[in-house]
């Protein structure tokens, strides 16, 4: 697999331009709270109760999350704290809504 090395000049210029809000900060919100979503109706379809199957769910969205920003520090050289900020907030916004469901 082919890898762009990436100077620290690189990742100090990109860190600088990121924005706190934009259309890749929705994505990473809507996609935590996509995970989640699944990962609990998932546990819950193969017989796990809510606590597990929440536990379950919260687990694999911050698997996925910080993957995927470990994945971004390797290909790009940038590991985003305001994109894992984004998906925490997808990943408490889904949450609620689990929570408010039937039991």
């Amino acid at each position: 697999m082919f890898s762009a090395a990436v100077s620290p000049a690189q990742t100090h210029a990109t860190r600088a331009k990121e924005p706190v809000f934009g259309p890749d900060k929705v994505k990473h919100f809507l996609i935590a709270g996509f995970v989640e979503t699944v990962a609990f109706s998932g546990l819950q379809a193969v017989g796990a109760n809510r606590n597990m199957a929440r536990s379950g769910a919260l687990a694999a969205v911050a698997s996925a999350s910080i993957g995927r920003e470990i994945h971004d520090r390797k290909t790009k050289g940038l590991f985003s704290i305001p994109d894992l900020v984004w998906d925490a907030l997808g990943a408490g916004a889904a949450l609620v809504i689990i929570n408010k469901t039937q039991k």
